[in-house]
């Protein structure tokens, strides 16, 4: 069965900033990072993540059919998280007050689905019916429909016979492409991140991991990325996740300077101290605030509050 209508475009995406120089072979060294040049490139500065939307999926029909709602759901959810960066909100998202009200008046009007979903928290509705086309040997008919629900306007539709042997999961895939936009269906990307040392603290666009790590369904865009450990200086930087691309960051983190404590000046003046009375030094180190106190007294009990 042909779509039932073409799929419009009603969204926009960020473009995509990119270095002049992102075919450019990049130098690694200590405290700078290394992409792979075919994979992405790093900006040299970084805009506002992309936003994420949600979309809401509103169950018309399928029980009838034998078809749990739950299992409808989870089959659309599968499909949408597998190829977009879209939030699913959850199924009692849309009450059931607010589902019978939507199949008894809104007969495909997509501004009435509108009407009835805004104020979900939804930017996007997907609406589904799953129907039986005869008989329970005659197969089931699914349709699906995405608005936009601030619009109160169809972005597209299409209904199509499951084919025999095809999974609810597999005719979810195969038919949503018709309704969802191209600048939203498979435009996604993978960013790996790889530090030294490990089990660093990576952050980017209100996400986090612990290095080694993998940032799977990355909207495309720059996003300025904040690796920490202790006792390490933090790293900040821009990174450019792009479409359908697997994205590597390689990061050495570097020490923090011995300040101080390495200073010929500071050592020389204790030892003037230590002759001048001719006692001990007594030195207490902390290094999770780079403080260093240093002592000379006849007592080492005198330096009980340094340490």
């Amino acid at each position: 069965m042909p779509a039932m209508a073409a799929p419009r475009l009603a969204a926009s995406m960020v473009a995509l900033a990119t270095w002049a120089g992102a075919g450019a072979a990049l130098a690694q060294g200590v405290g700078s990072p290394l992409l792979a040049p075919q994979d992405a490139a790093l900006d040299l500065r970084a805009s506002a993540p992309p936003r994420v939307e949600t979309v809401a999926i509103l169950i018309l029909s399928g029980e009838e059919s034998g078809i749990p709602l739950s299992e409808v759901y989870a089959a659309a959810r599968s499909a949408i998280e597998r190829h977009t960066a879209l939030s699913v909100a959850p199924l009692d998202a849309i009450g059931l007050a607010v589902r019978e009200a939507a199949v008894r008046e809104c007969a495909g009007k997509a501004a009435c689905f509108a009407r009835r979903v805004r104020g979900q928290g939804s930017g996007l509705l997907l609406t589904i019916s799953v129907d039986r086309l005869g008989s329970a040997d005659e197969g089931l008919l699914l349709g699906l429909r995405l608005v936009d629900v601030n619009a109160e306007d169809e972005i597209g539709a299409t209904g199509d016979e499951i084919p025999a042997g095809m999974s609810m999961v597999g005719a979810m895939e195969q038919q949503m492409p018709d309704v969802f936009p191209k600048t939203i269906w498979d435009q996604i990307g993978t960013l790996m991140v790889e530090t030294d040392p490990l089990n660093a603290e990576v952050t980017l666009g209100g996400r986090s991991c612990a290095s080694p790590c993998e940032l799977k369904r990355m909207l495309p865009g720059t996003y300025e990325v904040t690796i920490r450990k202790s006792g390490y200086v933090d790293w900040r930087g821009p990174v450019t996740v792009l479409a359908q691309q697997n994205v590597t960051l390689r990061q050495t983190l570097q020490e923090p300077d011995a300040g101080i404590v390495s200073s010929p000046w500071l050592w020389g003046g204790v030892a003037v101290a230590v002759a001048a009375i001719g006692v001990g030094t007594y030195l207490a180190l902390r290094p999770e605030d780079r403080l260093v106190n240093v002592c000379v007294a006849k007592d080492p009990t005198d330096c009980v509050g340094l340490q």
